[in-house]
């Protein structure tokens, strides 16, 4: 993988990551869901930490 590559792949997990996070912040603002919630916020976390790795390790 180039590090191009890296860089492209790093920033499509952190903007998926964001999805996430602002779906759940939207789905915390409207119901009372806590788990699925809390669920989101983890995904979105390990995918932006993910995803900054994989920017610095390429």
């Amino acid at each position: 993988m180039t590090e191009t590559q890296g860089d492209l792949l790093g920033s499509l997990i952190v903007l998926v990551s964001t999805g996430l996070m602002l779906t759940a912040v939207h789905r915390a603002s409207s119901s009372r869901d806590a788990p699925a919630v809390r669920w989101l916020v983890i995904a979105s976390v390990i995918l932006s930490v993910a995803g900054v790795a994989v920017v610095i390790l390429t």
